[in-house]
């Protein structure tokens, strides 16, 4: 078994990406959506309607977020989607909002802001929750 390493959002194995312990993880209330997995594939019939049947039975949650962050948090969520998840490409652990447990997630999309006042930022970002 790997080296485990607590950290301030539970407990990592050895070498797993966690969302930062200086971001907020309680997004906002308003703005926010998840939806189910999609596991069902279509095949077009030359006549009738189309056939259907699950693809897999792993598919996986997509979400959007909104926070609000400070110019060093935004800055620290910008440095781990680019150093960290190398651009989105590697996953990490965040504690679900809704099931309050920790789960593998990754960027579906870069992160996006805009400025709301002269020391608060509004952050959007895009993941999936992995199976």
């Amino acid at each position: 078994m790997g080296k485990v390493i607590l950290t301030g959002m539970g407990v990592a194995a050895e070498g797993a990406n966690v969302w930062p312990a200086t971001l907020p993880t309680a997004p906002l209330m308003e703005g926010n959506s998840e939806s189910a997995p999609n596991t069902i594939i279509r095949t077009a019939m030359e006549v009738g309607p189309p056939k259907l049947r699950q693809r897999s039975t792993a598919g996986y949650y997509t979400q959007a977020y909104n926070f609000h962050m400070s110019k060093e948090q935004l800055d620290t969520l910008i440095s781990f989607y680019i150093t960290t998840c190398e651009g989105g490409a590697l996953d990490f652990e965040f504690t679900h909002p809704r099931l309050a447990t920790t789960q593998n997630f990754r960027f579906v999309s870069p992160p996006s802001w805009n400025k709301i006042t002269a020391t608060i930022y509004r952050v959007a970002i895009n993941l999936e929750m992995l199976p």
